[in-house]
């Protein structure tokens, strides 16, 4: 996606915006308030089977998902690419439950490179790009019905400026927090890191990991480039503002030790059924975001200014 400021809310193809509730149009008619498991009913962690560490590489999908929330049958290309509806998340969620995948945090992927430390069997990161409302209305109640985790990625400008109706509030982002999930700096603005000076990198990648640090009081270890944007000063300078890892929108499921500053991701389009979802992720090389595009389509034609 491309840069742009927090405004007023937007629905796709005239969608007109609901009341946040148990159950409303994002959460697909899913009644989400008996969705949260306790805590003492999912499994430790630390006892599912461990692959044996070190490795230079991993297969290991990094999935990439951006709005939780139904589409009208007309919803163009852009919003099909950008959402999954909250039936067939948790149906994917379901899928991963019963084929033995475990969801696990970029700082564990981090210290299987780096520290010699161990990985689950058969590995998955989820990942849910800038700040959307229903992260936290749809996507963490599931998350925490299915016993997984997951790495959000808000642009802090955005949760600052916002009012908690159309981008998670750092009240949310703290309970997130609180309740298990992971978070990575996705700059202040969403602006593309690509033609800003060193100065306003920096800017971009410290002040928004410093917001980050002080809201969930964790290290923030991840970085995701807006719209995927990246070149050799932006990622020179992620690594020197004190990032661990950052991910892109480069297709693929291995993930190497060499390219921890580029690691690879699937994204989960509207379309898939779970035939399709289980093949992207099981593929080696997977599809990219938009065949011959390796940049999101501008969406200002559809999307208000945010």
């Amino acid at each position: 996606m491309v840069a742009f400021d927090i405004g007023p809310a937007a629905q796709p193809d005239g969608m007109a915006p609901a009341a946040i509730g148990a159950t409303d149009d994002r959460s697909g008619g899913i009644d989400l308030r008996d969705a949260v498991g306790s805590p003492s009913a999912c499994a430790d962690r630390t006892t599912t089977p461990r692959l044996i560490p070190p490795q230079d590489s991993v297969t290991l999908p990094i999935l990439m998902y951006h709005h939780i929330k139904q589409l009208p049958p007309k919803a163009s290309a852009t919003w099909r690419n950008l959402t999954v509806s909250p039936q067939a998340f948790e149906a994917q969620l379901r899928y991963l439950a019963e084929q033995g995948y475990h969801t696990i945090y970029f700082s564990e992927l981090i210290a299987y490179f780096n520290a010699g430390a161990s990985l689950p069997e058969k590995p998955i990161i989820l990942t849910f790009d800038d700040g959307w409302i229903d992260h936290y209305t749809v996507v963490y109640p599931l998350l925490q019905k299915y016993c997984m985790v997951g790495t959000f990625f808000p642009p802090v400008n955005w949760v600052e400026n916002g009012n908690g109706k159309q981008v998670i509030s750092w009240e949310m982002i703290e309970e997130m927090s609180r309740g298990g999930m992971e978070f990575g700096s996705h700059t202040l603005n969403h602006h593309l890191l690509t033609g800003q000076t060193e100065k306003q990198i920096m800017a971009q990648l410290v002040d928004s990991k410093a917001a980050l640090e002080q809201h969930t009081g964790k290290p923030v270890v991840v970085f995701a480039y807006p719209g995927g944007g990246h070149n050799a000063l932006a990622v020179s300078l992620t690594a020197k503002a004190g990032y661990e890892a950052a991910v892109g929108i480069m297709a693929g499921v291995e993930q190497t030790r060499d390219d921890l500053f580029l690691l690879h991701r699937i994204t989960v389009p509207y379309s898939d059924d779970l035939k399709t979802f289980a093949a992207r992720i099981r593929s080696k090389r997977p599809p990219p975001f938009l065949p011959g595009s390796s940049l999101w389509p501008d969406p200002r034609s559809e999307l208000a200014d945010r």
